[in-house]
């Protein structure tokens, strides 16, 4: 991957510190790899041993993919915003956790990861699903830019900001912006700091 991580610096750089840039379709496509690629270690590090358990959300076919294609797998989305804050080298991430089936017990639990990327005034936003039954959360577009799937090149910096609030509560928060299926639970942990934490955010089953 050295040859993703050398165009991701040379790219970075100017992005972190608010330098104006045309963000085309090349450069947004190894920003979202990149940044995929930096939440799947993130999570992997945080199940530490040989066979972590549970098991990464990232299969062993997710990487694969993405390191033969150089772009992120399937049901993955990236943006990016403008960050100004206390920030300066962070990395946070929740997991979403949904069961079909309103009974605790149903062993059927489709899973997502939620991991944001802070580099001084550049913040990353990853979605990494295992299915498409995990509907993808809307952000508002005007904060947070889409970048994968990549749709029209645009000019960093982006015109508005989010703070340290705004992105802690865009993790730990997105399940209110996010369409749930009728009878879904879910459930949200906090990777921080190594520590894993489930926290069951509803006590019984969501409905529309």
């Amino acid at each position: 991957m050295s040859r993703l991580e050398m165009k991701t610096e040379r790219l970075i750089v100017p992005l972190m510190q608010g330098k104006r840039v045309l963000l085309d379709e090349e450069k947004g496509t190894t920003l979202a790899t990149w940044a995929t690629k930096t939440a799947w270690v993130n999570e992997f590090i945080g199940r530490p041993g040989p066979d972590p358990t549970p098991q990464p959300l990232a299969t062993p076919a997710m990487r694969r993919h993405l390191m033969d294609h150089s772009t992120p797998p399937q049901h993955t989305r990236v943006w990016i915003a403008y960050h100004q804050g206390l920030y300066h080298l962070d990395i946070r991430a929740a997991e979403l956790r949904i069961s079909p089936s309103p009974d605790p017990d149903d062993p059927e639990v489709y899973t997502a990861l939620f991991t944001a990327l802070t580099v001084d005034k550049l913040t990353i936003l990853v979605w990494t699903a295992e299915t498409d039954r995990v509907i993808v959360p809307q952000l508002p577009a005007s904060y947070w830019h889409p970048v994968w799937p990549f749709e029209a090149a645009f000019i960093w910096p982006l015109q508005r900001t989010v703070n340290d609030l705004a992105i802690d509560t865009t993790l730990t928060r997105h399940s209110q912006r996010h369409p749930l299926p009728p009878h879904d639970r879910v459930v949200q942990g906090d990777l921080g700091s190594g520590i894993r934490r489930l926290n069951e955010l509803r006590d019984r089953p969501l409905h529309d």
